[in-house]
């Protein structure tokens, strides 16, 4: 809960820092930001979520966990429009498209079902067998509820991949 994260984030914050705060802050890797965001949001301690997976990403652009965390944290603080920047900015690597595909989640959870569709079928259409765009595109498509441009999608996805949890979830 909320009450058990306000301690962290007062040690954390503290100016001057601990020196083993100072040490952990200085040594951090992606991944142990990535865990401290899971543990703060896991809190409800969103806004500091959302500030550690930017730390995240700033050392591993592609950590799939930390995309997720920002798409994540950032609606419960009201901070989605930064969080679409930078995305956005990640998004724009020709070779990311882990942060591609963050960006279409964000843009759907806004209601954007157009726009994040967009991401998705760009994707498949450089690589018609890249399945987590594909899978993408089923949720955008689901969540908009139009039953009639999903048919398609699901029909590929029983083609590259017959076993996986979306085609039997989006069949």
């Amino acid at each position: 809960s909320a009450s058990c994260a306000w301690p962290i984030e007062i040690i954390a914050m503290a100016s001057p820092r601990p020196p083993a705060v100072q040490h952990a802050w200085a040594s951090a890797d992606a991944a142990a930001w990535r865990h401290l965001g899971e543990m703060l949001f896991r809190a409800d301690s969103y806004g500091p979520a959302l500030e550690s997976f930017v730390h995240a990403l700033d050392q591993s652009p592609r950590d799939a966990g930390a995309l997720d965390g920002i798409v994540r944290a950032s609606t419960p603080v009201g901070r989605t429009a930064s969080a679409r920047e930078l995305l956005g900015r990640l998004a724009s690597s020709p070779d990311n498209d882990e942060a591609k595909l963050a960006l279409s989640r964000l843009l759907a959870a806004e209601g954007a079902f157009d726009e994040s569709a967009r991401i998705p079928l760009g994707l498949l259409q450089a690589n018609p067998g890249h399945l987590p765009a594909l899978e993408q595109l089923a949720s955008v498509v689901s969540d908009a509820g139009d039953a009639e441009r999903l048919a398609p999608v699901v029909a590929r996805l029983r083609i590259e991949a017959p076993s996986a949890a979306a085609t039997r979830y989006y069949s």
